[in-house]
């Protein structure tokens, strides 16, 4: 059985501004994410045995959605501002990808979230108790970066010492 999730890739554009900021803030002791990695979860992670199903299932996307806009606003520690484990870029929700996010769990037989979805996309994780050693402690850039979502992907989670790792098992255009 696998650890899989649904998410949307980060495109290359994005993923170079990202790469761009994380070099621009390297005097953050975290460990910034792969580019191959980056992603806007829509699932989150469960165990499946049966990939073949939700790749049948997912495929049933294909075209169904040409206008998900994703708006990034903000960079900062989260989830939690005052015991931070992450920098993440978060933005505003819209309709559209609100409304991929239910179709795909309702896809996958799992029931859909009744709040909108938090547009996130993590970029660094560190371990929480060595934010103290942190010199910059407040972290809430103004951004502007702008995507369309293309496609998803049904991917598996493989756990590595260094983070985790995230291997796509199928793709859907959407």
């Amino acid at each position: 059985m696998s650890r899989v999730f649904v998410g949307i890739p980060i495109g290359d554009e994005l993923r170079n501004k990202i790469t761009n900021f994380a070099e621009e803030h390297s005097i953050f002791p975290v460990r910034w994410i792969e580019g191959k990695n980056l992603h806007i979860t829509l699932v989150p992670p469960w165990k499946e045995a049966n990939i073949d199903l939700i790749l049948k299932r997912l495929e049933t996307l294909e075209g169904a959605f040409s206008d998900v806009y994703l708006e990034f606003a903000e960079v900062g520690f989260g989830p939690n501002e005052r015991s931070p484990r992450l920098i993440w870029a978060l933005g505003n929700t819209t309709p559209e990808l609100n409304d991929l996010t239910k179709k795909v769990n309702l896809l996958l037989e799992f029931e859909p979230p009744e709040k909108d979805i938090l547009l996130h996309t993590t970029l660094a994780r560190f371990r929480p108790e060595t934010f103290s050693d942190f010199k910059i402690k407040n972290l809430k850039e103004k951004i502007n970066w702008k995507m369309r979502a293309e496609k998803i992907i049904l991917y598996k989670s493989k756990l590595r010492a260094e983070g985790s790792d995230y291997i796509p098992l199928g793709e859907i255009n959407i």
